[in-house]
Order: structure tokens, then sequence, then C-alpha cells
């Protein structure tokens, strides 16, 4: 028995009215088509109870009518069990003789469209105001060395103005507008705070997303540490954002001339006694910011003088205002939190008569509090694009439950969570199709062009821009397959890291970062650089840092450093679709995004043996109430995996369009890794596990004790903390994992010793 509830109520159904309800893999991939369960539309009958839930809706005279401009809560039950919840949406009315005859509707599963949802938005109009902070030298050190807000926001070497050496030969001093020598040593110079931006953890994107859409995302991807270490620029400018401030002018004589303390302006109509009227202005920086570039600005309604990136004590020339009337305004911009007071002399010019008149005003001081706004930041990338990239980069799907919560999990790890269902006897073995499985000549994986001189240098040099893979497919005997192009192109940039070498010792020091410059050595301004975040000790080779004096602050201690990889020596995950050499150790990187999330799908597709098998059955209701996307169906002997089905809930016909598949061990309890190895540092990682609803955790001892780890689950997650190794060796543990019901697994967690010594 078929039954649909809309809002609770019970529509009267045709007995022999096909209702087909279709359920895509595809539709689960591609996150801005993502839709869910849909019917094709069908019709009801205008029986008295359906009149009366839709309420005589072909009446327009009616008060009160049914709402057809809104999705309204519909459920689907089958021989009493759950099937399907969602929304329907009421298409049209049918009218035969000035009586309703049919009702035509369309149901659609609990997840509505994400680019209906999402629209036009971009990422950086999402809620982020709550890691918004004050710019200045402590912050930007304290970013540096941990981080903020959890490490949410943090500051990495990635430099938009200046390229960087170490050398810890005392004398080398090069400090220059494009150089400048970072290591500490007795020279007043190094990293200069306000040359570097923040970078935002791509997990507090979708925190944001789920707040500003009402939606939740499950952390079976997102809890993992290949995307939680997962960082952002913040970067949608050329240069230095500057906070702009207007003079507030207390005290002086200029209402002389019409200058208005009250609204900071100088307004005047016309000339009175006077022919002709200028201004000069004097800024003068408190001490402790005399190294703070400013500007001075003017507006007459818009920008008329912009004095740029002055430092210490400047006093504009005499400059003439407009032709009246004007309503000029003194504005002070800054780069960075700066203190200063400020004057302006008002001068009359009587051109007749010869001579003028001074009158001036002079201002209290005044700070520039200079807060780094972080959604504005952000690049002005759609909010569906921002998505679609993550979903195409680490293969996901999305699932939506009955609560409309959304499962996101890669796709290889998804199909493990999978049952299997023989349903050979359901089967119509009269007739069913066999086609040959659609194939790729050429896979093309690639970021955005790049626009910083190492990449574009990289691209020159190899035909390829570092990150990017692009393949062509042959058969044996060397020819092309007969296919179509796949190609994948993510809404970020990838920029190619350098490490530095001491030039006093020619030894490599543990040092990363990024030359954001263009190949004429001016700003670049990538689309979004995503990187890891992995976290360095420098203690043996500190780099300097100049505050708001312009005196050299040593670090020495941990800092937060952007790679390509998670983990810089034998990485497993990357960002980098292709085998490249490491820019951290010149080690070939083998964890790429194509071996760990694309490689068995593309491997299925390209087997000899691939079919694609179209069947017929007639299935009971306990089984389409259970069946999902993931499942695996055995029949006669073969195992095959779903890419989607068309159901008849009237008939229970299933239209089923299967993929024969060569696995033979599924419900795997397996985790992600079955080896995780730490830096020294204190530190949390988390890995996923399949089929983990369920896990008893035990650690073993390898004789380096248990106690300086913590394991637990989260989720479908093993969540391992770790406190910082201080032994002086590596020390080992195993985690032995099982699920109470015969299946276990064992993971082997390393934790490196601290290979550096601070210096004093």
């Amino acid at each position: 028995m078929l039954k649909i509830y809309i809002e609770n109520q019970l529509l009267d159904l045709y007995k022999d009215e096909p209702i087909e309800l279709n359920s895509s893999v595809a539709n689960s991939e591609d996150v801005s088509k993502l839709n869910t369960d849909y019917t094709k539309t069908f019709t009801v009958p205008a029986s008295d109870r359906n009149n009366y839930i839709f309420k005589h809706f072909y009446n327009a005279d009616i008060d009160n009518t049914f709402d057809a401009r809104t999705k309204k809560d519909c459920r689907i039950e089958l021989d009493g069990m759950p099937f399907r919840t969602g929304k329907m949406r009421l298409e049209k009315v049918a009218v035969k003789n000035g009586l309703a005859s049919s009702y035509t509707i369309n149901f659609w599963g609990n997840l509505v469209n994400f680019k209906t949802l999402l629209k036009e938005d971009t990422i950086n109009k999402l809620p982020l105001s709550g890691l918004d902070h004050v710019y200045n030298y402590t912050n930007v050190r304290d970013g540096l060395i941990n981080g903020l807000y959890g490490r949410d926001i943090i500051y990495t070497l990635l430099s938009q103005r200046r390229q960087f050496l170490y050398n810890s030969d005392d004398g080398d001093d090069t400090d220059t507008d494009k150089l400048v020598n970072i290591a500490y040593n007795s020279e007043d110079r190094g990293i200069v705070w306000s040359d570097l931006k923040p970078s935002v953890r791509l997990m507090a994107l979708i925190e944001a997303i789920e707040a500003k859409y009402g939606i939740a995302f499950s952390r079976d991807f997102f809890g993992r540490n290949e995307f939680k270490e997962l960082y952002l620029w913040l970067n949608n400018t050329e240069g230095e954002a500057y906070t702009e401030q207007a003079v507030n002018w207390t005290s002086g004589n200029g209402e002389t001339f019409g200058f208005r303390k009250a609204t900071d302006k100088w307004e005047v109509e016309e000339y009175a006694s006077y022919d002709n009227m200028r201004y000069r202005i004097k800024i003068t920086p408190q001490p402790g910011y005399e190294n703070v570039p400013y500007r001075i600005i003017v507006k007459n309604g818009s920008t008329i003088h912009q004095q740029v990136d002055a430092t210490g004590t400047f006093t504009t020339s005499l400059t003439d205002v407009p032709e009246p009337p004007f309503s000029l305004q003194v504005f002070v911009a800054a780069a960075a939190m700066f203190e200063y007071d400020a004057y302006i002399l008002l001068r009359g010019d009587h051109t007749v008569f010869g001579g003028h008149l001074d009158r001036d005003l002079d201002a209290n001081i005044s700070t520039i509090i200079d807060m780094f706004t972080v959604a504005p930041a952000l690049p002005e990338m759609k909010v569906v694009d921002f998505l679609k990239g993550l979903f195409n980069m680490f293969k996901l799907v999305a699932i939506p439950d009955e609560r409309g919560n959304i499962y996101v999990n890669t796709i290889d790890d998804y199909y493990r969570q999978g049952t299997v269902h023989d349903i050979t006897k359901w089967v119509d073995w009269e007739k069913y199709d066999v086609e040959r499985a659609k194939i790729f000549s050429t896979i093309n994986f690639k970021y955005q062009a790049p626009t910083t001189i190492l990449n574009m240098q990289f691209l020159k040099n190899t035909g390829i821009a570092y990150g990017d893979e692009l393949m062509s497919l042959a058969d044996d005997e060397g020819e092309p397959l007969d296919g179509d192009a796949l190609e994948l192109e993510m809404p970020f940039e990838t920029i190619v890291f350098e490490r530095l070498k001491d030039l006093a010792t020619n030894e490599q020091v543990p040092v990363q970062y990024g030359l954001v410059l263009n190949d004429t050595l001016a700003p670049a301004n990538p689309k979004g650089v995503l990187y890891y975040n992995n976290r360095v000790s420098v203690a043996a080779s500190p780099i300097s840092v100049m505050d708001n004096d312009g005196d050299t602050n040593r670090i020495n201690t941990t800092i937060n450093t952007p790679g390509h990889t998670l983990g810089l020596d034998n990485p497993s995950f990357s960002l980098l679709w292709g085998v490249e050499y490491s820019t951290w150790n010149a080690a070939a990187v083998q964890g790429t995004l194509f071996k760990n999330y694309w490689q068995s799908y593309i491997t299925s597709i390209f087997n000899i043996k691939r079919r694609n098998f179209k069947f017929r059955a007639i299935l009971p209701a306990w089984l389409l109430t259970k069946l999902k996307l993931n499942d695996v169906l055995f029949i006669k002997d073969r195992y095959y995996r779903v890419n989607d089905f068309t159901v008849n809930l009237t008939t229970r016909e299933t239209s089923l369009n299967l993929i024969n598949t060569f696995e033979n061990n599924f419900g795997l309890f397996a985790p992600s890794q079955d080896k995780v190895t730490l830096s020294h540092l204190e530190q949390t990682y988390g890995l996923y596990v399949s089929n983990g609803a369920v896990m008893n955790i035990a650690k073993e001892d390898t004789g380096y004790g248990t106690a300086w780890a913590d394991v637990h689950q989260e989720g479908y997650n093993l969540s391992i903390f770790v406190n910082a190794n201080a032994t002086g060796e590596t020390r080992a543990m195993f985690i032995n994992v099982n699920n109470g019901a015969g299946r276990d697994f064992q993971v082997y967690l390393v934790q490196n010793r601290n290979e550096t010594t601070p210096t004093e």
C-alpha cells in the first residue's frame, strides 16, 4: 500500500497512476546540482478529501486558499513503512465542466537544490565577525607562533611585498624594498609584521555556511585532519588594506572661513571677502608609530587629494580648494594601528587688494585601531563554487538524511558503508540491456591559471602548472581511448613555496615561505590560495620580525608554515593532483589528490570487464525502504553498484541502472590510515573509520608508555590527542580497535622526537 501525506493529511491516490521516484549517485557528487530524490509530476484525483486538503485551489475567489507559492512538508509510506520525507509542490489543477478533475503535484527529497539555496551568494559575505581581530604586531606575532581563536585564524610567511633570504652571518643587513634577510642576528632588519596577512581555517567557513543557511554537514570527512588543517589565505587585494578615519577637529578658529567643528567639514557656498582659499595639512605620529605608513586623504564627496604612504611627520603642500560650493573633509588612513595628531592651516587670499588671512584647527591625539575584518578579505567566490571545488578535489558525496542533515564523505568511504542485498529472485531475466561503460580519453585536473612568478615559470618550463595533472589514456596497443574528456578546474590557485637555505652555511633551515609577486615583481592577487598548515620549530634557526618601533624581535619557537602537504616529511595527503617534487625536501610527493580520492573510481572505469547493466525488478516494500545508493546488489553470482534507479511507487516496478563491481570485501571496518606519524608538538589528529559506528579502543604499549596519547571516538572518526614529546626520542604505540562484532583493526601511532635545540 502506497500512502502520501501532505502536512500530515493523507491524500487520495489513483489506483493505476504511475508515481516514479528517481535516485542517482551523480546528483550526490555535484553539489551544485544536489537535489536528492525527486519524482516526475503525477496526478491525484479531485476527491472530496483532496479538495479539502488543497482548499479548492482552482477557485481563485475563495479566501484562505491553499498557498501554492511555497513547498509543503510531505512524506511517503510503503506498506506502512517510512520511505521518503521531503517537500511537495502543487503544480496545476485540471478543470472539466467547471469542476476540478485532478491535481498535479511533484515531490523532492529533504534537501532543496543547493544552487537555489545558495543563490549567487559569495563567501566574502559569510558571518565571520567572530574571527575579526585587531591588526597589530602582537596579534600577528601570536598568529604566526600559535594562531588566534583556536587556530581558526593563523599567520604564515606569505609575502606579497618582498623576497625573503636567510643569512645567519651578522654582517648581512640586506633590507630593501624587494629583498630582506629574515634571519635573527645583530642587525636591525627582518619581516615587517604588517607585510603578513592572515589565513582562515576552511572548517570555519563550513561552520559559517551551516549557520547562514540552516544546514548541518556531517563530520565524516570534515572531521578528518586532511581537511581540518586546510587554510585559505585572506587576500582579495593587491598590497596592504588601509583603515580610514575622519580627522576630528577640536580647537582653533577655522569657523571664520566656514569650517564647522561639529561636522569636521569645511563648507563654503561662495567666496565672500576673499577670492581664493588654500589649505595645508600636517600629521605628526606619536612615539612608537613613526614607521607606520599612512595616507592623508581630502574628500569633496569623493577623493580630490591623497598623499600615499607617508611616514613620520609630514606636511602637505599649500593646496587650492575647489571652486565653491565645496564641502571638504580630511581623513587619515593606515595599514596598521596608528596614533597621531593633526593640524590644518586655512588661508584666504585677497587677489584684488593683496595679502592673505590665516586660520587654523588642531585635532586631539587620535588612534586608528586597525581591525582585520575576515569576510571582506576572502576571495569574491560564490559559495556554491567554493563547495563544488571541495567536492571535486576530494571526490565527495552529499546525502541528506530524514532530519535534514547532510552526510558528507569521500565516495570510496561512502561505498564502504553500503549493505549487500541479494535481489536475484525479484529480477526480470527475460530482458535486460548491457551497455558499454562511459570512459574518458583524457583527464585534466587543474587549478586556476597561475599568477605568481614561481608557478608561472614552472608552467613555462614544463608546460603544466605545479599541482595540475593531465593524462591521455590509451588501450594496450597505444591507441587513444574513444571517450570524452574529464576536465575539472578548481576555483583555487596554487603557488610554489620556497624553503630557505642559510647563506652562511649553505644548509637548509626549517623556514618555508610563499612569494606572492607576479613576473614583474609587483604584488599578485591569486584567485584563492589553499594550503596545509604545518607547525615547524625554528628554535635552531630563529627569524626576525620588526615591531612598530622598528625594533628587531626574535622568534625561536614554533611557527605556522604553509605547505602543499599535510606533514612535511613522507606526507600521506597533499593538494597536488599528480606526483610532484616537494618544495620542502625535494622528495616525490606520492599522497596526491588523485591517488587518495580519485584513483579507485578511475581504475574501475577503465577495467576492460566493466559494463552497465539495466535490469527491471519488482522489489518488495521492505527492501525499497532500505535501499541506498551505496548498497551492493547481488544478482546471480555477480555484484553490482547502483548508478541510479527509478521506482514506480504504485506498482513497485524498479528500473535499475547498475555497474558491475569487482570488489568482494564489503562492509569493511577499517581506518583511512593504518599508520599515523606526528611531529613532536602537542596536537590532535582525526582519521576516518569505515563502518565505525561502534569502536572499542585500547592502547598497546611498545616500550614508551601510553599516557602521552588520548584516543577516543568522535562520530565515525578516531580522534588522537598527543602531548608534546620532550623525551628526546621517537615514541610509538599501537591503537587496537574492535566493533564488538568480531571485526578489528590496528593503527600504529608514531610521534617524532624534537630534533632542534633552542638557541640563546
